[in-house]
């Protein structure tokens, strides 16, 4: 009987891993591919904050991609968390953006209110410059595509690359082999 119970409390443990897991995961979607860094770029940058040991890894791929430097990503970082009326899901995005705290406030609650986007993107369009239509055109057109996960998504979707060039350099991450798919 006990054998019976300890099988059953493993295998939820084992579940309950895997589904944190993939929640986790949804926190890089906008790794390398959306990004206008270079591959050897987005890897300095990467090394960069995790040598730096105060942020946690969670945000390494939003600096990676990002043109701040890493003072201002953490003071971006600090400002959010301070704020304290945005999920720590989206912190990311902002610290890599470049708009206002308050700009990127007003375009996470206009993506909430239109209701039409799963909420796994909304953080790829509130730090993205893009209008809301065409952040839903360009979602739609890789969703069709169907050739890229939708993990992913959110990443071009908020980006200006066109689809090829996305897919280009998502898969020039992917064949790299030496960054974890998290931040591709």
């Amino acid at each position: 009987m006990n054998k019976k119970f300890e099988f059953l409390a493993i295998l939820m443990l084992v579940f309950g891993m895997v589904v944190c897991g993939n929640i986790f995961a949804q926190g890089g979607r906008d790794g390398y591919a959306g990004s206008t860094n270079s591959l050897q770029a987005f890897k300095t940058r990467l090394n960069e904050i995790k040598k730096d040991g105060s942020v946690d890894d969670f945000y390494w791929g939003s600096y990676a991609r990002s043109t701040n430097s890493l003072q201002i990503f953490k003071t971006r970082l600090n400002e959010i968390k301070k704020d304290g009326s945005v999920d720590d899901f989206y912190w990311g995005g902002y610290a890599g953006s470049t708009g206002s705290l308050q700009i990127f406030k007003t375009r996470l609650n206009e993506i909430k209110k239109d209701g039409s986007i799963d909420d796994y993107y909304w953080g790829s369009y509130a730090s993205s410059t893009n209008s809301l239509q065409t952040f839903k055109t360009r979602l739609n057109e890789i969703k069709k595509d169907g050739s890229v996960d939708d993990f992913y998504w959110g990443g071009y979707a908020g980006s200006t690359a066109s689809l090829q060039t996305f897919k280009n350099r998502f898969n020039e991450i992917k064949n790299d082999g030496s960054i974890d798919d998290f931040y591709w």
